[in-house]
């Protein structure tokens, strides 16, 4: 219960109280519980309905939160990206009512993130996904530099974009770095060590890489996510897919972990 009861307050903390200021109009908080609780549960379909019909700002920032955790959630290839879209429009009303909504801003990176991992490279870049998503995430990083969720976000933007583009041009055109991508990642660990959603990103990210130095490290990151307990249901499948991932590591098998990090990194 401990952890849980830690969970629920960094959730409400991001999710609810951030961008809500002095006479702002008032919201139903049960509502909210309720919404958060489904959320924990893994109901996240309802959870974001009602986190909707509350309306303001933090509560539509975290009804995105959810329908992104169910297109994560869904099995592996089953989600589509008619649900990223919805997300991203529940995303974007969020920052009509408050530009400075950081999880808005997080879910609104985190969506076109996954719009774009859908297309080819050259189109992603043609309709500007990754200097959109960068936008997003620049002003949540403004407005929250040690938020673990701010910086693993960050993270996975550098680094996928040097994984798809390359060293070099992802420098020119993007000022994108992979030391920048793997700093963000381990400042995200140090914040929240015990985050296994965060945990499980990182070493996907790792094992992208065709390097020696990144693969000891992701079972690194792995290893040490044997010992965490999930605390909601997020977390629970995010630890399964861990298990996996290390298991085909141990295996000593490139090809079988090479496919399995292409299908859990490319989920819709």
């Amino acid at each position: 219960m401990g952890r849980f009861r830690t969970t629920l307050f960094v959730v409400w903390a991001s999710f609810f109280c951030l961008g809500v200021g002095a006479g702002a109009a008032p919201v139903d908080e049960a509502a909210r519980d309720v919404a958060y609780t489904l959320f924990a549960k893994g109901d996240f379909r309802e959870a974001a309905d009602l986190a909707r019909q509350v309306g303001d700002a933090p509560s539509l920032a975290f009804a995105a939160r959810c329908l992104l955790a169910e297109v994560i959630a869904a099995p592996l290839g089953e989600a589509s990206i008619k649900q990223v879209k919805e997300a991203e429009k529940v995303a974007r009303a969020a920052l009509v009512l408050d530009p400075d909504n950081i999880e808005a801003n997080v879910q609104m990176a985190g969506a076109l993130g996954l719009r774009a991992r859908k297309m080819g490279g050259f189109a992603a870049h043609i309709r500007g996904f990754g200097k959109k998503a960068k936008i997003y995430i620049d002003a949540a990083f403004a407005l929250a530099p040690r938020d673990p969720w701010v910086l693993s976000t960050k993270g996975a933007w550098h680094l996928e974009i040097v994984r798809r583009a390359g060293a070099r041009p992802a420098s020119w055109l993007y000022d994108a770095s992979r030391e920048i991508g793997l700093t963000s990642f381990e400042d995200a660990l140090k914040a929240d060590p015990e985050n296994i959603s965060i945990r499980h990103h990182f070493a996907l990210m790792l094992l992208s890489f065709d390097d020696p130095a990144l693969y000891v490290r992701a079972g690194e990151v792995l290893s040490a996510a044997q010992t965490l307990e999930p605390a909601i249901r997020i977390e629970d499948i995010a630890l399964t897919r861990i298990h996996a991932l290390l298991s085909a590591y141990q295996s000593g098998d490139a090809k079988k972990l090479a496919k399995l990090v292409k299908r859990q990194r490319d989920i819709i």
